[in-house]
């Protein structure tokens, strides 16, 4: 007893390792021995409303093992699982019970056996009871996730294989009247036409048709005659599967009823957008092509395109198809230099079509980076490595020293600048009250601004949630526009139903791989996703739903973003090539750029500064020829008033010294003033 609870315990232990992701990955030599899930019977057909049952079988293939977890996924709108059973498996402790959900379609087996574990190559896991609701073709298939544990002590995943089935499901045979239709023929086809007509042939004996047009597959008429006639047209049907259900009445009775089939569609699939890369205004010669949309009945079928020149081809060029031809996304032409409108249509499986344009001009680069060789200018000259560094650093240099010249003549102008003179006491007393005003002023212009922000937002608030009477698209606002596969991917925006529920959708245009997630959205009518896991390179495109109860929004407007491969990581950043490269130039012409800036800044500094001692100097020089011409007029003055001495008496021996002097002093005078303002004035040039 001790060693079988043990055993249980030993088992329910690896099975949780190994859902818990702590299992050892399938060794290469252990491949061909690797363990399979698959269900009998693997194909079959039923008709709607009957049930079948499924059974789910595992094979190891030689091996021992103690585990396992299998997932069946099942389309929901087309069975329903009736009851999964746990009576007939060779699991001898369920960790649960067997759990599914017909919402989502799946359904969830986990189980394990204790030592020494089991060797099988048909070894019944269960059995599923479906119920089927709806025509069509469904593939029951076993979800990646599934596992398969070795009895090796470590829960190894021996899982390498695994077979779906796949069913066809039709409507019962005809029990009442054979029934055709001229405009619906097919029952698996979809048509786009609104009028439906359907004709029966009468039987002898018969008196009268009960039939109905509705949406349930097997649904029986009234017993009440609706006609004798053997034709009945409906008109303005709508989009979407119905069914037509007539049973004939002869002889008193009521014979079998006969449902009929038509799938109707007569909307085109949803408006979408061309998107091209690197841009629809681009160098490069093969641009990539995308697009992508959807329809809500019959789905999308197939896509067609169509290159439409603007400009005559040149020769040795490729000849862009003038037709429409069926292509996929993402789809890449081979284009020469010159302009093309991209015409895309998308057709559903009714016929119907949307279509989107998109102009793409293909033109000559300026110059492209040739990795290795050099800059190719104009498709035509290389320019080596050596000498664009060269050119570079001779750039670099004469940055520089136009930066230092303009540097140093402005350091020269400053110190050559007597201080200006303080302000007068009143004009800073203005000053200070000026800015005192200003800072007040700037605190009240703040506290208005918040207060009619806060009002727009409320009453904005009150008014969208008066007016919101239906689930509108959400927003996609907040997304990251480029990011490395190293670097998580995040998401965010609005929703007009707080509390509801967003279905993000991920897909990389590449392999055309979609994500699904299903985000909740807070009071505020905000949601925020964080990505599990790191993106694979590519190109990818973000879309959103919102889903509040049963109700769907419509899809959002699609984004864009690209993951590109890491180049540098240092610690937690990291930088792709491209951005390194970017960066790099853009560092280049900032220095390049800051130091004619400097020089620019220092150059206009000195002029301004040199203006000023040059109108300082001229005014220097009229007050020096003022002075000066004041105390000419004195000497002179003196010298005429001892020549007026002279005429009327001797002059003695002193006063005669007196005029030699003056003499003497007012020639030394012209003299030094002719030489003083010349001096000056060649200062004023040179400063000029």
């Amino acid at each position: 007893m001790i060693l079988k609870r043990r055993s249980r315990q030993a088992a329910i232990l690896i099975l949780g390792l190994a859902l818990l992701g702590l299992r050892s990955p399938i060794p290469a030599a252990r491949a061909e021995t690797s363990a399979s899930l698959y269900v009998g019977p693997n194909t079959g057909t039923f008709v709607v409303d009957s049930v079948f049952t499924v059974s789910v079988y595992v094979n190891t293939n030689g091996q021992d093992i103690n585990a396992l977890d299998a997932i069946l996924k099942f389309p929901p709108d087309k069975l329903q699982v009736v009851s999964p059973t746990a009576g007939k498996s060779f699991l001898q402790i369920w960790v649960t019970p067997p759990v599914y959900d017909n919402s989502a379609g799946t359904i969830r087996f986990q189980g394990a056996i204790p030592n020494p574990g089991i060797n099988t190559s048909q070894g019944l896991i269960s059995q599923v009871t479906f119920r089927v609701i709806n025509i069509g073709s469904a593939n029951i298939r076993f979800d990646d996730s599934s596992k398969v544990l070795l009895n090796d002590g470590k829960g190894t995943n021996i899982l390498g294989r695994t077979s779906s089935g796949l069913y066809k499901f039709i409507l019962p045979p005809p029990a009442g009247p054979v029934v055709t239709s001229e405009t619906n023929p097919d029952p698996e086809r979809w048509y786009n036409s609104k009028t439906a007509v359907f004709r029966w042939q009468g039987d002898p004996g018969v008196d009268g048709y009960s039939f109905v047009l509705d949406d349930e597959p097997d649904t029986i008429p009234d017993d009440i005659v609706e006609s004798t006639s053997t034709t009945q047209t409906y008109r303005d049907v709508a989009d979407g599967m119905h069914y037509f259900h007539i049973k004939a009445h002869a002889a008193g009775v009521w014979d079998g009823t006969t449902h009929y089939l038509i799938k109707v569609d007569t909307t085109p699939p949803a408006d979408f957008s061309i998107q091209v890369s690197p841009s629809s205004f681009t160098t490069t010669k093969q641009p990539t092509v995308t697009f992508q949309t959807t329809d809500a009945e019959s789905g999308v079928d197939h896509y067609e395109l169509r290159l439409v020149p603007l400009v005559p081809s040149g020769s040795g060029g490729s000849n862009p198809q003038s037709f429409f031809v069926e292509t996929t996304s993402p789809y890449i032409p081979d284009l020469d230099y010159g302009a093309y409108d991209v015409i895309v249509r998308a057709y559903d499986k009714a016929g119907n079509y949307a279509q989107s344009t998109e102009r793409i001009q293909i033109v000559t680069s300026i110059f492209s980076v040739v990795r290795g060789q050099g800059i190719q200018v104009k498709s035509n000259v290389l320019v080596p490595w050596f000498f664009v560094w060269i050119f570079v650093i001779v750039l670099l240099l004469f940055a520089g020293w136009f930066a230092w010249r303009a540097w140093r003549r402005h350091r020269a102008t400053h110190v050559a600048l007597s201080q200006a003179p303080p302000l007068p006491p009143a004009i800073k007393a203005q000053l200070e009250e000026l800015k005192v005003l200003k800072d007040k002023y700037k605190i009240i212009i703040k506290v208005i601004f918040l207060v009619v922000a806060l009002t727009s937002a409320l009453v904005g608030g009150r008014a969208a949630r008066a007016d919101m009477v239906e689930l509108g698209a959400p927003q996609v606002s907040t997304y990251p526009a480029g990011l490395s596969n190293t670097e998580i991917f995040y998401a965010g925006g609005k929703s007009e139903a707080p509390g509801s529920q967003i279905i993000l959708y991920l897909q990389n245009l590449q392999n055309s791989e979609t994500f699904s997630m299903t985000v909740p959205v807070d009071k505020n009518g905000e949601w925020f996703y964080t990505h599990p896991t790191f993106l694979s390179a590519g190109k990818y495109v973000v879309w959103a739903q919102d889903k509040l109860g049963s109700i769907m929004s419509p899809p959002s407007p699609q984004v864009s973003f690209t993951v590109t491969e890491t180049a540098v990581q240092f610690g937690a950043s990291r930088l792709s090539y491209e951005i390194i490269y970017l960066i790099a130039a853009i560092l280049l012409l900032l220095v390049i750029l800051g130091l004619f800036a400097f020089g620019m800044y220092h150059h206009r500094a000195e002029k301004r500064k040199r203006a000023k001692i040059h109108a300082e100097l001229r005014e220097t020089e009229a007050v020096v020829k003022e002075g000066f011409a004041s105390l000419v007029r004195d000497l002179q003055n003196h010298i005429n008033h001892l020549g007026r001495l002279k005429m009327t008496r001797t002059l003695s021996d002193e006063e005669k010294a007196l005029e030699q002097k003056i003499k003497k002093d007012l020639e030394g005078i012209r003299s030094s003033l002719g030489r003083e303002l010349w001096t000056l004035n060649r200062e004023v040039d040179d400063i000029s």
